[in-house]
């Protein structure tokens, strides 16, 4: 029973419920590459399945963060599953090497080798974004730029070319607007974990510039993805900016925990809501994995996800 408790706790720690904007930037990529002339057959759980297998590497990568930043999430908010759980680290680096070998290996079986290719690309960026002595996620600028490529770039070129897309200068001018997109966000996602961050020495865009200028940055970028999808004629790159602009508004107006944390919560789950407008498969899935994300934190950890916080009722 408790090999099965651990194994239900490793899939939670890879963060299902993060892997959803993974599938969602791939989708950006396929659907372009549709837009492209590139396929005619319509999106499928086959198309489907090839993006999770690609999403396994990123998985590894947030096991492999969350190892690495044990101290600094023990200081943050939330709440952070791999500290307050006990599991050991073994089994953390064991379940990381599994996925990551998987990740790898899986796509070739089914003879998708860009998928390989990029699935080894997302594992050396997560290694140089969470491991020492590159440890991009405590450097500023860094932080947010591998966060950006990594899903703006890797995660958009896996949906590319799953949607038969092929390397070219097309994909790189269609996903430069959801870089930037990205970058809003992860600067964003940083905002609330400043002190914690500061306290063990991680230099994040937010500690070096401050919570003011960091924000700035922030909108400079959202508008920016905004205006080169529209010079791209990308309607859905356009329409994620302006959806998420008037919550970085009003945090520069009236700044507070509250909008703070809207900036990235809303702006984000508005960029998948657009993405499941398309594919409503990528909806049905998304939301499966939000309940049962929900469900398992508020039955087992008592805290209420995705605002971690205590479970009043269970006082």
């Amino acid at each position: 029973m408790k090999h099965l408790s651990n194994l239900v706790l490793l899939f939670f720690l890879t963060r299902p419920i993060i892997l959803i904007p993974v599938w969602g930037f791939s989708l950006f990529g396929y659907r372009l590459a549709n837009d492209h002339g590139m396929v005619n057959q319509p999106f499928s759980f086959a198309h489907f399945g090839l993006l999770i297998l690609f999403s396994i590497s990123v998985a590894a990568t947030y096991l492999l963060n969350q190892r690495e930043d044990f101290s600094v999430d023990s200081d943050n908010g939330g709440y952070p599953l791999m500290v307050k759980s006990g599991i050991s680290l073994q089994s953390v680096t064991i379940a990381t090497t599994v996925l990551a070998i998987a990740s790898v290996v899986l796509p070739l079986i089914f003879k998708s080798i860009p998928l390989t290719i990029l699935s080894i690309i997302s594992l050396a960026i997560g290694w140089l974004y969470s491991c020492k002595p590159t440890y991009f996620t405590g450097r500023p600028i860094m932080d947010f730029a591998t966060n950006a490529i990594g899903f703006g770039g890797v995660a958009f070129a896996a949906g590319w070319f799953v949607g038969g897309g092929n390397l070219s200068f097309d994909l790189a001018r269609s996903a430069i607007p959801y870089v930037l997109l990205m970058c809003a966000g992860s600067i964003s996602s940083t905002l609330p974990d400043i002190e914690g961050d500061r306290m063990h020495n991680k230099i994040t865009t937010a500690v070096k510039f401050g919570e003011d200028r960091a924000h700035i940055a922030a909108a400079f970028f959202l508008a920016g993805g905004s205006i080169l999808g529209a010079l791209n004629s990308d309607f859905a790159a356009v329409l994620c900016g302006v959806l998420a602009s008037p919550f970085y508004l009003v945090h520069l107006l009236k700044p507070s925990q509250k909008s703070m944390e809207l900036t990235y919560k809303a702006g984000g789950g508005f960029m998948m809501l657009v993405v499941a407008i398309a594919y409503p498969l990528f909806g049905i899935i998304s939301l499966i994995v939000g309940l049962v994300t929900y469900f398992y934190f508020k039955l087992v950890h008592k805290v209420n996800y995705p605002s971690l916080l205590p479970d009043e009722s269970k006082k």
